[in-house]
């Protein structure tokens, strides 16, 4: 295979890589609360990984959860009188929330699913939290009160709040959705959410949107924007509702499949697509004589991209699953991350959030077994029996996928324009090497992140890369060279743990040596020339694997 070359021009940039992708979800929020979960979020902080929002499942459902997972999720709050009067109770969501919160993160509200006490469904049904209300205007008293208790709890934070209304409502291939109403049942909902939410912000200062949606669904999608652009509000009767970004979600494949990032950009900008029908001069805003339109630079939010689907099934399940505990998934996070910031800069897509769903620590700690392969940043307990125990267990050990938040984190700053990025945005994930250069903002560092990642599990071939920073200023006349690699042999906490013989209960010692390999560790340093304004650099990078390398001017 030929060589991978990249040639940075010191001085052009095409934009920010800032923290879009510093984004985590998972279903079982009330086990947040719990030591697994507290000792979870507390690795993510102490690693450094940056992570800005957190989202998930199961604000208001009962005990149950949403019945997907095994852990007792649902955070419901509500406590009916015996005279009907609703009652509620934060108890629960006030323990979630002060982990995160406590830990630096910021609250995506996902605002979902319908608790027992409201939901139409029959007596019996399997999933009775994915039914509409009996009355909407119970949920937007849920809303109201729910907006209004975090506003008085967290005074300080509430302004960075982003809200999003339910997760997936649409039903889409085999999936049956997340929600066993119409679309303009679920449009309804919207705006009672809305009207909940101008209760408590009158002046509308707040940033909320939606569907979630699954797939390319866009009979559900179109639906939907007609009803914020044109539609007669439900609970207003107005016209239109107020949206601020639109969400949606990108899989690579079902759990059973190899993950496909063609098929993730591809749905990408299917949506993208999509959406330019509800712009100015689109085919949709036309027919409503451009009455109101999507903004060009409308935000995208896409609340949940994953390599597959499956994120509470592990190597006991499926083997080829041990993929979530290698050097695989932390490059498919840092690959995906570079593709989307030259496709955000490309085409002028303004994607703002990028969230990987890979918290599951409560599926994780299901299995009884540390290394189990579910989609967690984390490990389960090691000595547990039951998960009851597991819960109350804080020994965990961080997996290889953490390092890519550490990676992406490191690497915020001005990104630099590189020769032949048209040629490479027309074929992305064509190539097996992607490459991003950014420059810090003290302009007294540059950052590379090379993430070399073949689709195949097996791929065994490095690959040649060469990079070369042009029109350096003349104070840059050499520089010190830092080098951090994550693959099967550096920086591993899994190759570390098969290398000790798998242990599933590690002594302290050998717990010690895996979590030795936790943080970015610098493996390589030197000094480079930099000739007449050019830094140049080769290097050979392992299958699977990310490279990062820091250049000081000395």
């Amino acid at each position: 295979m030929e060589d991978s070359v990249f040639q940075f021009f010191y001085g052009d940039y095409i934009g920010e890589f800032d923290n879009f992708f510093m984004a985590i979800g998972y279903d079982e929020l009330l086990a947040t609360a719990t030591p697994l979960g507290k000792a979870n979020f507390q690795i993510i902080k102490n690693l450094n990984a940056g992570i800005k929002y957190v989202r998930s499942h199961n604000m208001f459902t009962g005990p149950q959860g949403d019945g997907r997972g095994i852990v007792d999720a649902g955070c419901n709050p509500i406590e009916i009188e015996h005279n009907s009067e609703l009652k509620f109770n934060w108890d629960k969501m006030d323990r979630v929330y002060d982990v995160w919160i406590e830990n630096g993160f910021t609250p995506y509200v996902e605002f979902g699913f319908m608790p027992p006490e409201f939901t139409t469904a029959d007596a019996g049904a399997k999933y009775p939290w994915k039914y509409p209300p009996k009355n909407y205007n119970h949920w937007r008293t849920l809303i109201r009160e729910c907006v209004a208790h975090f506003k008085e709890r967290y005074p300080n934070e509430i302004d960075d709040f982003i809200w999003e209304v339910w997760n997936e409502p649409n039903k889409f291939l085999w999936m049956s959705g997340y929600f066993e109403g119409s679309a303009d049942e679920y449009c309804k909902l919207y705006d009672y959410t809305l009207a909940g939410m101008y209760d408590v912000f009158p002046e509308g200062n707040f940033r909320i949107g939606g569907p979630a949606l699954a797939g390319h669904w866009f009979p559900f999608l179109k639906k939907f924007l007609n009803h914020c652009l044109y539609g007669e509000n439900h609970a207003t009767g107005d016209i239109g509702a107020k949206l601020d970004y639109v969400s949606y979600h990108l899989k690579g494949g079902a759990y059973f499949n190899t993950p496909n990032m063609k098929k993730i950009i591809k749905n990408l900008r299917k949506h993208m697509k999509f959406l330019k029908k509800f712009q100015k001069g689109g085919r949709i805003a036309n027919k409503h004589n451009n009455s109101a339109y999507l903004p060009d630079d409308v935000e995208i939010h896409i609340t949940e991209m994953d390599p597959v689907v499956g994120c509470a099934r592990g190597i006991d399940d499926l083997a080829k699953l041990e993929f979530r505990n290698t050097a695989y998934y932390p490059t498919f996070i840092c690959y995906m991350a570079t593709l989307f910031h030259y496709i955000r800069c490309n085409e002028n897509y303004n994607i703002k959030w990028v969230f990987s769903d890979n918290v599951h620590f409560g599926d994780e700690a299901a299995k009884l077994r540390i290394f189990s392969g579910c989609r967690s940043l984390t490990t389960a307990p090691f000595n547990a029996n039951k998960l009851e125990d597991a819960l109350q267990e804080d020994r965990i050990i961080a997996k290889p996928m953490l390092k890519s938040f550490q990676f992406l984190n490191e690497m915020q700053g001005k990104a630099l324009n590189f020769s032949n990025r048209e040629d490479y945005a027309k074929k992305y994930v064509r190539n097996d090497v992607t490459c991003l250069c950014c420059i810090s903002d003290d302009a007294n560092v540059i950052k590379l992140l090379i993430s070399n990642l073949n689709p195949k599990f097996t791929d065994e071939e490095k690959k040649k890369v060469t990079i070369s920073i042009e029109n350096l200023p003349s104070v840059w006349d050499s520089v010190k060279c830092e080098h951090v690699i994550l693959d099967t042999a550096h920086d591993n906490t899994y190759s570390a743990w098969i290398n000790l013989g798998k242990p599933l209960q590690p002594t302290t010692d050998q717990l010690q040596t895996i979590k030795e390999k936790e943080a970015l560790s610098i493996q390589k340093t030197g000094t480079l020339p930099v000739e007449d304004g050019i830094l140049s650099q080769k290097i050979s990078v392992n299958p699977h694997s990310i490279n990062y390398i820091k250049f000081k001017k000395r």
